[in-house]
């Protein structure tokens, strides 16, 4: 049967490499315009030209200091009370000399960020006032300030890059393996619109070397297009071009051997569970279409589970278990711990036995024809 189930996977495979338009667009969307995509997100906060452009600053309250901060920052101008209004949404600095209030709206960036260079700017103004009163009186300013606190990053570039990937990675392998899996839909159902399934079926191949021929199939272009996103993400980010920006800093990407084999055995089970779903679904259709109505639910099950790769928390067994979620949360404990033994374990004997169960939904509906024929 193996051999059989072999050539039917030979045959899917083929049809697949034939469609060019098919094979060319996940290949450049995975390896190029995905990773491409993250980086240009990460850039957003600093790359706009409004990020770069004057700020209005409407002052409401005498204060010295307020003048000299204006006055040195070259981001920021001041702008006359009677024409406010002619500026929507300023950085508002009121109150009194004793208590200055800064307003800002926060969902602006650039002005909320130009309302904390402010408050810095502020903050090293009043503690250098004091400094200098203090040694007018013959105090040293060190014994009313004793210390200082200064909080440091001790992270390396390399911590940095798989704390990133190991957040962001396996939303999106999962997130495009399950696209790329109901993209590959009509390996269950397109022989029915084409009127080629019972010439299959009254061959001598067996019915369940079809259904793990097909499946086999659907899972390979799944993986090959997650693999090749892990790779362009790789490459994009040790490039210098990451979704993280500049709030991290320098990050660099690296997977070893044994974490680059944990994550393909990892996206080949789910890839077989997720296959098998499409695959019972595709055979309930009667057309592509109908099968995408089918599949769709499943994409928004993927983005709710795979999502959890971005908690902190730490995850009891059985969640390694639930199918993409443990998926998601086995791939995250590979990159960044570099092991997810035994929690791997969980997921894919859950994996297996899911895939198992599905195969056999599907070699059973094979043997009704009602439900392969149907109009």
């Amino acid at each position: 049967m193996l051999h059989k189930a072999l050539i039917v996977y030979g045959k899917e495979m083929l049809m697949m490499r034939r469609d060019r338009r098919l094979t060319i667009g996940v290949t450049v969307t995975s390896l190029i315009v995905m990773p491409a995509l993250m980086g240009f997100l990460g850039r957003m906060t600093t790359t706009p030209g409004e990020a770069f452009a004057p700020t209005a600053v409407l002052v409401t309250v005498a204060s010295p200091f307020v003048d000299a901060v204006i006055q040195d920052d070259s981001t920021l101008f001041r702008i006359p009370t009677a024409t406010a209004e002619s500026y929507p949404s300023p950085v508002t600095i009121s109150g009194s000399p004793r208590t200055l209030l800064i307003q800002t709206d926060r969902t602006r960036t650039h002005r909320w960020e130009a309302a904390r260079r402010i408050e810095t700017a502020l903050l090293d103004a009043k503690r250098a006032f004091a400094r200098d009163r203090l040694r007018r009186l013959g105090i040293s300013p060190d014994e009313i300030d004793p210390f200082e606190v200064q909080l440091l990053d001790t992270s390396s570039a390399g911590s940095r890059g798989t704390a990133l990937l190991g957040t962001l990675v396996p939303y999106l392998v999962i997130v495009l393996l399950v696209a790329n899996a109901i993209r590959a839909v009509y390996v269950a159902v397109g022989e029915k619109e084409k009127n080629t399934l019972g010439s299959l079926l009254v061959s001598q191949v067996p019915r369940e070397a079809i259904v793990i021929g097909k499946n086999l199939a659907i899972s390979t272009f799944a993986v090959i297009a997650s693999l090749l996103l892990v790779t362009g993400m790789v490459l994009f980010a040790n490039l210098g071009f990451t979704i993280a920006g500049d709030a991290l800093g320098a990050v660099a990407f690296s997977l070893n051997l044994a974490q680059t084999a944990q994550l393909v055995i990892n996206i080949g089970c789910l890839a077989l569970v997720i296959s098998s779903v499409v695959m019972v679904l595709g055979t309930l259709a009667r057309t592509q279409r109908e099968a995408g109505a089918y599949t769709a639910p499943l994409l928004f099950l993927a983005v709710f589970l795979a999502i959890f790769s971005f908690s902190d928390a730490t995850f009891p067994w059985s969640v390694y278990a639930i199918p993409i979620l443990g998926n998601a949360v086995a791939m995250k404990s590979t990159i960044i711990e570099g092991t997810a033994f035994p929690q791997l374990g969980v997921t894919l004997a859950s994996n297996t036995a899911v895939f198992a169960v599905l195969v056999f939904v599907s070699v059973a509906m094979y043997r009704r024809e009602t439900v392969l024929f149907r109009r």
